[in-house]
């Protein structure tokens, strides 16, 4: 017996099968097994079936599949309500994304797609979670969820192409998180495929993973209101449901690589921080020194992705920190500039408003596990002379500056946007034990105070060589231990502006724990 909802076109065949007796069936033990059958499967793995032809052909050879019909991927879709009208794709090369994909093809090789940079709206199924995040109002039902991810998985069912990603957060096993991710989107599929880890894969039906993507950039809802959505997320088409309990994301409307990395960071903290104990930063990149130290890199603005330093290089674009020691979150790094998309495949968005390029590139590294930070460096770039040039932190201090992220301008949890899915006081806690553990040297610099990039540069270098002056006891500052340089710097600090700054510090570190524990 068959399903009336197809599962592929094979089962439409076998349907309407019966009324034709002239059909005829070819299973592989009939006698078919010549020249040209190896030719037609020769075809058939490098995704060249001319599907049309296929379907109206009086003959067919079952099982049949090939690239983009796999009965077992199939099957697994239709237990998550998913049920494929044409092709399902399990872990696709980027050469078939990339042929599958919109956009623009550069002299490099790489893809280049226009963007809008909507901000998504975020809804939780948590009220505790969404009063962290400042959003007490979206919360929705049990119902109106279930209906959302019905409509979801329809609209994602209804493409000609499905794709499936079986990847990891985290570079080791040691750290990692199982991810499955379902889109319809051949240029989402393409981003996952550079930044997601990739881990020893099973049988698809045997794949386990603790976090699930449903990612589906053309899906709009047809009655907002009903299922719990403000008008102008349902407008814009952009908004996310982010299940902590199940370790669910929707992902809905145009968004951007930044904002996907973002909500399948939130989504994925929460396993990552109570299951491998290990601190999730997404704004903290793995600086590697020349003498091959390790420096945990937070900056709000990518500060170090722009530079050109001697002192080492970024080889990772956020991390996770535990005690087996420092891995990278995600497989790619997001440049700033179009001149990073250097090789095919690369992935550039465009934006229009505001006018800016992002460019996704892999990550080629033989490691994927690496020794705990020598030190932290707290990047901070302010011009209101309340930061000095440079400082020293106690592992308390740092805690502070980790959950209040100053960015310099303003407070930024973690110095990321994304929402906050793991306890703060237990985030933090564990960030200040790893510092303890492992004996962490921790800093502030404030690029604004130098006159030239080149003297930061310098500055990373004596603190990977661990030469760094010894902190002097300061009668204005209660959260850091300023530093002498010889540097010239471009300006001094401002002692009532510090004085605010240290009153409005400690306010919000305790109002986010007091927002926790509401």
């Amino acid at each position: 017996m068959f399903v009336v909802k197809r599962t592929s076109p094979l089962f439409s065949e076998l349907i309407n099968c019966g009324a034709s007796a002239s059909r005829r069936f070819y299973t592989p033990s009939s006698p078919l097994n010549s020249v040209y059958d190896s030719i037609r499967r020769k075809r058939e793995r490098k995704g060249l079936v001319n599907i049309e032809k296929e379907n109206e052909s009086d003959t067919m050879v079952f099982p049949n599949e090939r690239i983009g019909l796999d009965y077992a991927l199939n099957w697994t879709l239709n237990s998550y309500a998913i049920t494929p009208t044409q092709n399902a794709f399990r872990n696709p090369s980027a050469k078939l994304l990339f042929q599958y994909a919109e956009g623009t093809k550069e002299k490099s090789g790489a893809l280049s797609c226009q963007v809008t940079d909507n901000k998504p709206v975020n809804y939780y199924l948590d009220q505790q979670v969404a009063t962290l995040n400042q959003s007490a109002s979206n919360v929705i039902t049990i119902a109106q969820y279930k209906q959302l991810l019905a409509e979801v998985k329809n609209h994602i069912s209804e493409a000609d192409n499905i794709y499936v990603q079986d990847a990891a957060v985290g570079s080791h096993r040691a750290c990692e998180g199982m991810v499955r991710v379902m889109t319809n989107c051949p240029q989402t599929a393409l981003f996952l495929k550079h930044l997601l880890p990739n881990t020893p894969l099973p049988e698809v039906r045997e794949f386990k993973h603790q976090i699930t993507l449903y990612v589906a950039p053309n899906f709009k809802p047809a009655d907002a209101a009903k299922l719990g959505l403000k008008d102008s997320a349902a407008a814009a088409g952009s908004f996310n449901v982010i299940d902590v309990k199940r370790g669910i994301a929707v992902i809905a409307g145009k968004q951007s690589s930044e904002s996907i990395r973002r909500t399948l960071t939130a989504i994925s903290s929460p396993y990552l921080h109570n299951e491998r104990q290990g601190v999730a930063m997404s704004a903290a990149d793995i600086f590697q020194t020349k003498d091959d130290k390790n420096i945990l890199v937070f900056s709000a603005d990518n500060y170090l992705l722009n530079k050109r330093f001697e002192s080492g290089r970024v080889i990772s674009q956020g991390s996770l920190w535990n005690k087996e020691g420092l891995f990278r979150l995600y497989d790619s790094i997001s440049y700033p500039l179009e001149s990073a998309a250097k090789q095919p495949l690369d992935l550039i968005e465009k934006f229009t408003n505001p006018k800016r390029v992002l460019s996704t590139v892999p990550i080629k590294s033989s490691a994927n596990i690496y020794a705990s930070p020598s030190s932290i460096v707290f990047l901070v770039r302010d011009s209101k002379g309340i930061i000095p040039a440079f400082a020293e932190l106690t592992p308390e201090q740092a805690e502070k500056y980790f959950t209040s992220g100053f960015n310099g301008e303003s407070f930024q949890p973690y110095f990321t946007p994304e929402s906050i899915t793991v306890s703060p006081q237990g985030k933090a806690e564990l960030f200040k034990n790893l510092i303890q553990q492992n004996r962490t040297n921790v800093y502030i610099i404030n690029p604004l105070s130098f006159q030239k990039d080149a003297d930061v540069d310098k500055l990373i270098s004596v603190i990977s060589s661990g030469k760094v002056n010894k902190s002097t006891k300061s009668d204005i500052y209660k959260s850091l231990s300023p530093i002498n340089l010889s540097e010239t710097k471009v300006s001094e600090v401002d002692k009532n502006k510090v004085k605010e700054f240290e009153t409005h510090f400690e306010n919000f570190h305790s109002k986010l724990f007091n927002n926790n524990n509401q």
